[in-house]
């Protein structure tokens, strides 16, 4: 039980590192670390451990040496992903305490109804945080009051020509479907132009 509950919380940050919706920060300090915030925890990582510190200031350790396969498989890969998605942070010292159980803070970590703001991508339907992502295309409509999301990962392999034009094409079959649900209320809504689409960039 423990190892699954392990597993999948490595699995899930690999992925959300790998997409740019949880960027890492690197902590400048002798072990080589990499910080980050998720879901009010702060996560500390190593090539060999994961610290994750709760808010109330608990904090817990994930040590790939008491861990057998795919365990530390998993802990090497999120050090990779979050090595790639460094960016430029300062970081203070963590306060460690073992009050709590590893399993307990991980599971906190994988609950789904922990009020996270992801939006879904067009085009490859991954869940990302427009938020802490950047170079990622959206676009309000006005007529529908929708929004809509291209990530990052998306834009950078499609183009953003292409991005975009895949963005208004999602944006016609919206209208079209919104039009055919409420028949001759608003007619026409699909023929209306689609306005400027917006690219978050880095600050």
């Amino acid at each position: 039980m423990e190892e699954d509950v392990l597993e999948k919380l490595l699995t899930k940050l690999i992925g959300l590192s790998e997409f740019g919706a949880l960027r890492w920060h690197f902590a400048g300090d002798v072990s080589k670390a990499y910080v980050t915030v998720y879901r009010d925890s702060r996560l500390k990582l190593t090539d060999k451990m994961l610290d994750i510190t709760e808010l109330e200031g608990d904090t817990v350790r994930l040590d790939s040496r008491l861990h057998q396969e795919p365990i530390t498989t998993l802990l090497a890969n999120l050090y990779k992903a979050a090595q790639e998605s460094s960016g430029r942070f300062r970081t203070g010292a963590v306060k460690q305490v073992s009050s709590i159980s590893l399993v307990t803070a991980c599971q906190k970590l994988l609950d789904e109804n922990a009020g996270v703001g992801l939006s879904n991508c067009l085009v490859c339907n991954t869940k990302f945080d427009p938020s802490k992502s950047y170079n990622h295309i959206t676009h309000k409509d006005e007529l529908t009051s929708k929004r809509f999301y291209i990530c990052q990962d998306c834009v950078g392999k499609l183009g953003l020509a292409q991005a975009q034009a895949q963005m208004e094409k999602h944006i016609r079959t919206s209208r079209n479907s919104d039009e055919a649900i409420m028949g001759d209320t608003n007619p026409g809504l699909s023929k209306n132009p689609v306005n400027k689409i917006e690219m978050t960039t880095e600050n």
